[in-house]
């Protein structure tokens, strides 16, 4: 199981998504823009907005 985190590069977002990484927890982190990981390796970034969520939640 992994936890989809919108926002992921903005100020909260990027404080949960270190938080979740940390503690070990598979994150996917969905941005707007096309960046490189900035987290360690519990967390996959992903490029989307709301409109692209759907598939991402069918993948688990």
């Amino acid at each position: 199981m992994s936890i989809l985190v919108t926002g992921a590069t903005g100020s909260i977002g990027k404080q949960i998504v270190k938080q979740l990484g940390e503690h070990g927890v598979k994150v996917k982190a969905m941005t707007s823009s096309n960046r490189k990981s900035m987290f360690n390796e519990n967390v996959e970034m992903v490029q989307g907005n709301l409109d692209s969520i759907a598939p991402l939640l069918k993948k688990g």
